[in-house]
């Protein structure tokens, strides 16, 4: 809640503490977030109206009887007046400036633009459409994000909050990782001698051993790749787009580029292996028609050959 009390402030941020908690007879002092921001703060030009010393000994007695105050609290008859002649004056003003002190022509100016700044903020909000500017670099899912839920990628972009850590992600990048790495010691040993090489601690589970058989079990375990987790780097529309390729085969002289899935089909997009096969042809220099792609579902053991052919067709007609 501190980072984002910090870091998604629009206009203001006010910070308060206490030494004293509702059932405390010991002072337990100001948040340590609290401190850092007064230390830091302290000598510049933000206010910090107070800062209570530590206070001695154990917590004061409070008075057992509350004392009985009314709500709303009585306004005097002067304020009133006063109020009252303020608000004729603002209703009989006629535009014209005749009376003012210079002083208060200045004061009545910046009420103005006040009130202009006000009416401008309240517009741009109320507008129906917002325009919110791509970065010129973008990584592959982020541009996939931004093709596929333009809306939502842009509420993202102009406002960033923090994401609840997901299992399912984790996981994802688990099994990348354990592929990555079978990869890099199968010219050393053979995985399948290897005492707990299936295994990662304490946070595998059946789903993630399930997953690494799975693979093992797949035609990829005895291939060698290509490339495995090939970063790459695309000019789309004047931005650039980055990635990583999971892995490359060269099958019977052609390329297939494979993207390992550990979940299910709902979420696959192809336009994915289309970057991918886009960026593997400029990196390999051939022709992206000489390359294949393939989600490689894990969960089931299956491969779902994806035709993207037209995806890159539009694709190309914006590479730069």
């Amino acid at each position: 809640m501190a980072y984002v009390a910090f870091t998604r402030a629009k206009d203001s941020l006010t910070l308060s503490g206490s030494w004293w908690g509702v059932n405390w007879k010991k002072p337990h002092g100001p948040h340590s977030f609290l401190s850092a921001a007064h230390d830091l703060l302290a000598g510049t030009t933000a206010h910090i109206p107070f800062w209570a010393p530590r206070p001695e000994g154990d917590r004061p007695e409070r008075a057992q009887d509350a004392a009985e105050l009314s709500w709303p609290v009585p306004v005097p008859p002067s304020v009133v007046d006063k109020l009252v002649n303020e608000a004729e004056f603002v209703n009989n003003f006629t535009g014209e400036n005749s009376g003012l002190t210079p002083e208060e022509i200045a004061i009545a100016a910046g009420w103005t633009e006040s009130l202009a700044a006000v009416n401008r903020e309240r517009a741009r909000v109320q507008a129906p459409i917002r325009r919110v500017p791509l970065p010129r670099s973008l990584g592959a899912s982020s541009m996939l994000r931004a093709m596929r839920e333009p809306e939502v990628f842009a509420v993202e972009l102009a406002r960033p909050m923090p994401r609840k850590p997901n299992y399912v992600a984790a996981r994802g990048t688990e099994i990348h990782a354990f592929i990555e790495n079978y990869y890099g010691m199968q010219t050393l040993f053979d995985w399948d001698e290897l005492e707990g090489a299936l295994d990662s601690g304490a946070k595998d589970n059946t789903v993630t051993r399930s997953l690494k058989e799975a693979f093992l079990a797949s035609r990829f375990a005895a291939m060698t790749p290509a490339a495995v987790e090939q970063q790459f780097n695309l000019t789309i529309s004047g931005r650039s787009i980055t990635g990583y390729i999971d892995a490359v085969f060269n099958i019977d002289g052609r390329y297939l580029v494979v993207d390992w899935k550990t979940g299910g089909t709902e979420h696959l997009d192809p336009a994915q292996l289309a970057f991918y096969r886009l960026a593997w042809a400029k990196i390999i220099g051939v022709d992206w028609q000489d390359i294949d792609t393939a989600f490689v579902m894990l969960s089931t053991g299956t491969e779902l050959r994806v035709d993207t052919d037209e995806i890159i067709r539009d694709l190309e007609r914006q590479l730069v």
